[in-house]
Order: structure tokens, then sequence, then C-alpha cells
């Protein structure tokens, strides 16, 4: 999450994580899509889903934990009462 962070993408905070699980919350703040697209009352960040999963994915394959997972967007700054975003990570 750091590294995303750094390269300018929003700030990016590990809430919980369970790689054995294969379980994740991750809150994204200062998205620079949120930025580009302002309060347009619908997910504009929906790009990271990706990458939380396959990143779960190659830590959890590197342990030899096996599993596979997906990610969901469950709310934007960009949508209407949010002030963040919020991305759950969970086994397929």
């Amino acid at each position: 999450m750091k590294r995303l962070s750094q390269r300018g993408w929003g700030f990016f905070i590990t809430e919980t994580l369970d790689i054995k699980a294969g379980t994740a919350r991750i809150r994204l703040e200062n998205s620079a899509f949120v930025y580009q697209y302002g309060k347009v009352n619908r997910q504009v960040d929906y790009m990271f889903t990706g990458w939380f999963a396959g990143a779960m994915d190659q830590i959890a394959d590197s342990l030899g934990y096996g599993l596979k997972t997906q990610a969901t967007q469950i709310q934007c700054a960009a949508e209407d009462g949010c002030e963040f975003g919020i991305f759950d990570v969970s086994p397929l």
C-alpha cells in the first residue's frame, strides 16, 4: 500500500489483513480519480479491485496457501455522503 500511495494514486490504509484467510479491508483517501472526476455519485476507483485481489493472491501463493481472492469496492469518495473509499478482499 505504501508504494501505491507514494506513486500518487491516493493514500491507502490497510485496515484489516488476514493473508491465510484471504481477507482484507483497504481504505482509500485522497484518490487521484476522485480529484479528477469530483462528486459524480458513482464509484470511480474500481480499477484498484484487480490490484488488491492480485496482490493478495500473489502473497498467499508465495506462502503456500493456494487460495484465490476477489476484491469489491464498497464505497467511493466520489459518491454522495462518502468521504473515502473502502475495498474488501475475500476468497473466491
